[in-house]
Order: structure tokens, then sequence, then C-alpha cells
């Protein structure tokens, strides 16, 4: 009979710690693999078609917001002049009236190189005005009065016929600049356009209507909005002879007055030294 061969235990012993000790190792470098690729931030993907990747987009710039202020705007021109023995008198009074709105200056071609522009929402013209003119056989007088938006207030009457004038300069607007237009290259802020208001003319008896213009031609020198409200006064004559800007002659000094331009003018020619303009504003941006 045969006798059966015992394998050594310490034999089988050493191939378990062998199988043991392979499996750790495996698991162990599992371990490191796993470890170092997650330290390692992942490339980018190459552009395949060999050209520069997409530029990135820029952000739309948002649109401007042009605000409106909520209380009212005020401009008051009025002037009682005489002369040549009571020959010619003049009694007139302007007033404007709306709320500043900011407008795109590029909008309107009164303000086109303006850096800021308003205009006045919902604006009126309120006016009066009387002039006389008695010279030998000749007796003609002017008179007018009413209270118009300033959007209608671009209509020329020619004894009696009414035509619109659509060009853009019948209207009013207020222009920023800085610097300004002016020798100290200051800031200034402009009164543009003109108005036309309708008038009765009665010369020796015959009436017709006809048409006066309306100006408020100033330029403040040095005003940047601080403060936001600006109000004051002045009284200036307009210019007179080769003067080519009237002169302020007492009351707030930084503007420039009647610069190659006269307030109103019609066919009785009421001269600078018939009496000067008396002249204040109170304007508000906030």
């Amino acid at each position: 009979m045969v006798e059966k061969k015992q394998e050594n235990p310490e034999k089988k012993k050493s191939k378990w710690w062998l199988i043991i000790l392979i499996v750790a190792i495996i698991l162990l470098s599992l371990i490191i693999v796993f470890s170092v690729r997650g330290c390692h931030p992942k490339p980018d993907v190459i552009n395949d078609t060999g050209g520069p990747g997409p530029e990135p987009q820029e952000q739309p710039t948002p649109p401007k917001v042009y605000k409106t202020s909520p209380y009212l705007s005020e401009i008051i021109f009025t002037r009682d002049g005489s002369g040549q023995n009571g020959e010619i008198t003049q009694h007139a009074s302007f007033k404007v009236t709306g709320y500043m709105q900011e407008i795109d200056p590029e909008n309107s071609s009164l303000t086109f190189y303006s850096d800021k522009a308003y205009n006045f929402k919902d604006g009126m013209l309120e006016w009066n005005l009387e002039e006389t003119y008695e010279y030998g056989s000749l007796d003609e007088t002017i008179t007018s009065s009413g209270k118009e938006k300033i959007s209608d207030l671009n209509v020329y009457w020619d004894n009696g016929q009414p035509t619109a004038l659509t060009n853009g300069d019948y209207d009013l607007k207020l222009g920023y600049s800085n610097p300004g237009f002016n020798e100290q290259n200051k800031p200034e802020l402009r009164i543009f356009g003109k108005l036309l208001i309708p008038i009765t003319e009665t010369e020796n008896g015959v009436t017709k209507k006809q048409t006066s213009t309306i100006q408020f031609p100033i330029r403040f020198i040095g005003y940047n909005f601080n403060p936001a409200n600006f109000s004051d006064s002045f009284i200036a004559k307009e210019g007179y002879q080769n003067e080519w800007q009237g002169t302020i002659i007492s009351g707030y000094q930084d503007a420039i007055f009647a610069e190659m331009a006269m307030v109103t003018t019609t066919d009785i020619p009421i001269l600078a030294i018939l009496g000067p303009w008396h002249v204040s504003w109170d304007l508000k941006f906030l």
C-alpha cells in the first residue's frame, strides 16, 4: 500500500503570503496612478481645425438712460424801451417754461456738437409784444400776445398766409460743451434755436398778419451742473453799431448775451440804446 505524501504546512503558508503581497502591490500601484492623475488638470481640448480658437465676444454697451426733471424750469425776458421823444416804444415779455429732458445731442441739428443736450419737455411760450413807431406821416403799430406750445411756433406768416417751417431751427434746446467754444476753454451751457410768433402789423390804417422771430441768445460760461439747479438774473443791452455782442450791465456776469443776435425782430427797429433786457432763469436739471 502506497503512503500518501503530506504537503509541508510551512510551504503552503508562504504561498498565501506571496499572493497577499502581490495583491497589495497591485492595489498600491492603482492608488498611486489615480492620485497622480487627479493632481493635474485636464488639458484644454485642442482645436482640430488648426486655426485660432473663437475670440471672446464683447459685452454690449447698455443704452444710455436719459432722465427728465420733475420740476418746472423757466426763462423770462422783459423789456420796456422808448426813445426819440416817444416816437418809438416797445413793451415785451417772453416766458419759456418746460421740464428739462436730457436728449441725445446727435438727434438735433441745434445740439449736434454738444456733449449733453436738453429739451423743454411740454415746453410753452407765453408772450406779450407791443411796439409803436411814429415818424412824420408814418404811423405803425405791432401787437401780439398768446401762450402756445413751443412745438407749434414754427409757422411763418406772410400777409396772412401760414407756412410751417421744418428745418429744425425753429425750436428751443440747451446744449452743454466741455470745453466750450470760448477763449478760456471753459465749459458752457447755451440756449439754441428760435421761435416764430404771429404779429398784427398796422401801418397807416392797413392791417396784416406777419411774423416776428424770438430768440433767447445766452451762453453761460463756466457752468458745469454744479449745483444741479441753476438760477440767477442779469440786466443787459443788445449790441449797438459795431458791437458784435451785448453788454451785461448788472447781475450775473459769467455769460455772453446777444452774440450777433437780437431777441426779437420786427419791421420796427428797436435799438439797444432804447432800453435793456431784464433776464432771469431757473433751470432745474434734477
